[in-house]
């Protein structure tokens, strides 16, 4: 371990609650992990945000080992043929403000711009920059001492890039891939991140590892010009109001969260945009920002990915717990499936008993959302 993480390790460590199982208790050493995010600034869905605190909260208690972030990039998102403008660029501001928080060094860059041309390509006229973030995750499997972990929670593109080139790698140095993305029941329609790069969502089924799939909804229906969100017991989506979690945060948490909401895309905040990423964190809080944006309900789909990659678990009662310690009555759980997916992205599967190296999440319907909510909000509150 070198000076700079233990730095910072040390920082977090002094404000992690006991509340919280310790990272020595629950697997020895944290586990290697790179994140992959839709993250943009003006945002499209703050939950990338909130996805971001985690894996830092995680890396704080010495779960995770963060090997770098890879942003999605999309010059212009093409969606059943029609071009659709994309929200705003990779956001490296919130990175650098987790960064600046915590004391961790973590790496980051922007992923491949362009939707994949098929299935299981290497892009081979891709130029140096378009492959950073692909790059990235390769340097992470192969400068680690230990097999890393992968987190999609947006476009699949950049791993599915680095699989395809290197699929021996991925074999020998990736020990899971956490693909929150599609559609757990559906033969006909498609979620976003699957629509807006079906090749790439595809592609990550066939690389030599384990998949752990999060879909995030069962099914997307249109219904008298609306659409419907179905959830139920194979898809990671939760939600909570902001205010059971926002006002309990650090003060400089808070305003990591109040320096992206005002420059959301959809709620069209009246504040004048600011790059002064840093002073924000040391002024005043914005307390309207953070008024209007309590009152909010954000939608959550990757959390469960994040637990279950640490080597942690959640009760039903939304206690964080050490998974396969003790028989605990947990909130969710991965299921081994067989499983088939189509170039379109549509993916037939069916539960097995034998061994499998695809797992789908299942949740306890009466008990997942709150579970989910009251094990975020004690987790962010030992971020610095």
């Amino acid at each position: 371990m070198g000076k700079t993480r233990f730095f910072a390790l040390t920082l977090c460590l002094v404000v992690f609650a006991a509340a919280i199982p310790t990272a020595a208790a629950s697997q020895g050493q944290p586990v290697p992990a790179v994140h992959t995010t839709d993250l943009y600034r003006p945002h499209g869905d703050p939950d990338d945000h909130w996805d971001l605190a985690t894996v830092y909260a995680l890396a704080c208690g010495d779960y995770l080992e963060l090997e770098g972030i890879v942003g999605n990039y999309t010059r212009l998102a093409v969606l059943e043929g029609q071009d659709v403008q994309g929200f705003g660029d990779p956001d490296a501001l919130s990175v650098a403000q987790m960064n600046h928080l915590t004391a961790m060094p973590v790496p980051f860059m922007v992923g491949y711009p362009r939707r994949l041309p098929a299935r299981g390509t290497t892009v081979p006229d891709a130029s140096e920059s378009d492959l950073a973030g692909a790059k990235l995750i390769l340097q992470a499997l192969e400068e680690t001492d230990r097999p890393v972990d992968l987190y999609i929670t947006g476009q699949a593109r950049d791993v599915a890039i680095a699989g395809s080139r290197h699929p021996e790698l991925f074999a020998e140095e990736c020990r899971r891939i956490y693909l929150v993305a599609g559609l757990s029941d559906s033969d006909t329609n498609r979620e976003w991140n699957c629509q807006l790069d079906p090749y790439a969502f595809s592609t990550i089924f066939d690389l030599p590892c384990d998949i752990y799939w999060l879909p995030c909804f069962e099914d997307i229906r249109h219904e008298n010009d609306s659409l419907h969100l179905i959830g139920g017991e194979y898809c990671s989506l939760y939600s909570f109001r902001q205010e059971e979690i926002l006002p309990g945060l650090s003060p400089r948490v808070q305003k990591f969260f109040a320096y992206m909401f005002r420059d959301g895309h959809y709620q069209q905040e009246s504040k004048e945009p600011t790059m002064q990423w840093l002073r924000y964190l040391r002024r005043p809080k914005e307390k309207d920002v953070l008024r209007e944006h309590n009152q909010k309900s954000r939608r959550m789909w990757s959390t469960p990915a994040f637990f279950h990659s640490a080597g942690l678990t959640v009760t039903k009662d939304g206690d964080i717990r050490q998974a396969g310690k003790r028989r605990v009555s947990a909130a969710y759980s991965f299921q081994p499936v067989n499983l088939s997916c189509t170039d379109r992205g549509v993916v037939d599967w069916s539960r097995t008993d034998e061994p499998s190296n695809h797992y789908i999440l299942h949740v306890d319907p009466d008990h997942y959302e709150d579970a989910m909510t009251e094990a975020l909000r004690s987790l962010l509150q030992e971020l610095p």
